[in-house]
């Protein structure tokens, strides 16, 4: 052991120097600036670095904002042996003596990589530059926040000093000396010099970027307060005259008869077309229900079985001659049967269409349209003027923004904020907007669905031309803030326009009492004893109730027929009294759940006919054809930056 030890202590002072740790510092740090009657400030910074290791040089880094400048003038090496100054080559670091100037950083060679590695090496370099834009308006006076130290850095600077002087062109507070000095700067902290500046020469002080004034951005903010106010409100103003907003029928107001007076002398698929609006699944569902009730289909449920998955399958027998169908029912059964064939299920029907696709809401659109615009007119299209409105305010506010950055390249910092928010918040708020636009219940809360988006958006914009936002914000153009107000303007116009009810006062009113029923059905079928009848159940299914009756059958009748089935008796329901326009009777025989199908689940245990049925009338996509393929100083202050070695 103590051979060991002596050839480890032999061998230390062999230890390359080189494979020591690399520490840097500053015994000092002085800095004398001048503010010139231009608001440029001059600047030379004098280092005292203390290298150990093997350091290539040192490098100094500079922080400005987009409004904001800064050149090199010029680098600066002190001779200890002969009190000279060297001044630095500019454009290359592979000689002592060199440097490179790059994206507000420099960076200059000390020794060569052959030298002998820095042993507590003072070396005193001097760095002249220019910072432009530095000043700050104020309310009452133009100020001067400018950090003028360097706090990325490794080590701490022992002593920093700094030399203010200001030309007499800027009036300096009372008992202002300029002369500031810290010891013991840790690393992170910078060197923030605050000093308010008064022109004393009239007119707008020199060397300052105001962007627009507070006057021009309240007049903007005003202008898109205005705007967003006038858009919203004529969408309110026309929805309120077509009856968007007029209250449902009250539920008390609501019994079997007023609903018999009201909903059923219409067929099923059209009071669900006319409610939402649309024709889908939930309209060919209550189609083949109403069929099947008025005995012209007959249908089972039979549920099939994987392992622990289960599902629904739906078969259905044609009844009656095809000629003696309505023009909707007609088109729906040929989709759904083939011509020689009386018969099918949804398993046939999938494979039938498995490669075109098949949409079954399609077959029976039209007809179900022109029966909505017998009983109720949609009224006259939207003008086609409102559009170009919208455009309008597109194309000034790219004009705007375009001259704006123009005139002041920094600008483009909107670049960044116009795709990346914009086209999201567009995207979501028409998105949102279409939807509202079939919306019957409720549409004042529905309508911030559409408008939350845009409305931050305003919001923030608006908070920021009134200096709102509690923090520093970029000083731009006053048309930079005008493009951008017009912008939110246009989306809020889109997505208004895009909102804006087409129907007729009539349709509304129509889909009012409509949507009043639906509500009255909601709230009975939360009720053990519901005011039902079971010749109602297409009527459910068409107004997109089949989960509500599906959750009361298994709340209070799902114990008397629990159980699960795998095939179903044929059920048809002649007797059903479902009458539509065509006059029958639409009394029935009271509710009793429909045992989970509404009557048509044949056998009906655990196999609905309203999951069954709707997956018939689900739209089947065709296959795809398509392949696939392969640190900034705090304080709000300029200036700043970072320094060290390399």
């Amino acid at each position: 052991m103590r051979l060991l030890a002596c050839l480890a202590l032999a061998g230390a002072p062999l230890t390359p120097l080189a494979a020591q740790d690399r520490t840097i510092g500053w015994p000092s740090v002085t800095v004398d600036a001048v503010l010139d009657a231009n608001g440029q400030l001059h600047v030379r910074e004098r280092q005292v670095v203390r290298f150990t290791g093997d350091w290539n040089g040192g490098q100094r880094r500079f922080d400005v904002r987009a409004y904001q400048w800064v050149t090199l003038d010029s680098l600066l090496r002190l001779d200890t042996a002969s009190g000279a100054w060297i001044h630095l080559q500019s454009g290359s670091t592979a000689a002592v003596d060199g440097y490179e100037w790059r994206n507000q950083r420099v960076r200059w060679r000390s020794r060569r990589e052959s030298d002998p590695p820095f042993a507590a090496t003072r070396l005193t370099y001097a760095l002249h530059y220019t910072y432009g834009g530095m000043l700050q308006p104020g309310d009452s006076a133009v100020v001067l926040n400018h950090d003028f130290g360097f706090a990325d850095r490794e080590a701490a600077i022992d002593t920093f000093r700094v030399h203010l002087v200001v030309d007499p062109a800027w009036a300096t507070p009372p008992g202002f000396t300029g002369d500031y000095v810290r010891t013991a700067v840790a690393p992170g902290e910078g060197f923030v010099v605050r000093v308010p500046l008064r022109w004393t020469r009239g007119g707008r002080a020199p060397g300052i970027y105001y962007g627009a004034s507070r006057t021009e951005r309240l007049a903007i903010a005003v202008f898109l307060l205005a705007g967003l106010l006038v858009v919203v409100g004529l969408l309110l103003q026309h929805e309120t005259a077509i009856g968007r907003f007029a209250p449902l029928v009250p539920l008390a107001d609501i019994n079997p008869a007023w609903i018999e007076a009201n909903v059923l002398v219409h067929l099923p698929e059209v009071v669900g077309a006319a409610w939402d609006d649309e024709t889908g699944a939930p309209e060919v569902a209550a189609t083949l229900a109403r069929l099947v009730a008025e005995g012209k289909l007959a249908s089972k449920v039979v549920t099939e079985k994987l392992l622990v998955f289960k599902w629904s399958v739906l078969h259905l027998r044609l009844e009656v001659e095809r000629d003696t169908l309505r023009e909707h029912e007609r088109a729906l059964v040929d989709a759904l049967f083939r011509h020689d064939e009386t018969e099918t299920d949804t398993q046939k029907v999938r494979e039938r269409y498995r490669k075109t696709g098949f949409d079954p809401a399609a077959r029976i659109r039209d007809d179900l349209r022109r029966r909505v615009e017998r009983l109720a007119p949609r009224g006259a299209p939207t003008p086609t003027w409102p559009h170009w409105v919208t455009a309008a305010l597109v194309v000034l506010g790219v004009a705007c923004l375009v001259t704006g950055i123009t005139r002041h390249v920094n600008d483009l910092i909107v670049l960044f904020f116009v795709p990346f928010v914009g086209i999201p918040v567009t995207i979501i708020t028409l998105l949102n907007a279409t939807r509202w636009r079939a919306t019957i219940v409720r549409p004042l809360p529905w309508m911030s669905r559409f408008l939350i988006l845009v409305g931050i958006v305003a919001a923030f914009l608006l908070a920021a031309l009134t200096d709102r936002l509690g923090v520093p914000m970029p000083r731009m153009e006053a048309l930079t803030w005008t493009g951008l107000a017009l912008l939110i303007l246009a989306l809020t116009h889109a997505a208004c326009l895009q909102a804006r009810g087409t129907q007729s006062p009539e349709r509304m009113a129509l889909r009012k009492r409509l949507a009043s029923a639906r509500e009255w059905f909601r709230a009975e079928l939360r009720r053990e004893k519901p005011a039902l009848q079971d010749a109602w159940y297409p009527y459910l299914i068409a107004l997109g109730l089949g989960p509500d009756v599906d959750k009361w059958f298994k709340a209070f009748a799902g114990v008397a027929t629990s159980g699960t089935m795998s095939a179903a008796s044929w059920s048809s329901g002649r007797s059903s009294g479902i009458s539509g326009a065509d006059g029958a009777s639409s009394g029935g025989s009271g509710w009793t759940g429909f045992g989970g199908g509404g009557g048509f689940a044949g056998g009906g245990a655990g196999a609905t006919f309203a999951s069954a049925v709707g997956g018939m009338a689900s739209t089947m996509s065709a296959p795809s054809s398509s392949s696939s393929g392969g640190s900034s100083s705090g304080g709000g202050s300029s200036g700043g930056g970072g320094g060290g070695g390399w």
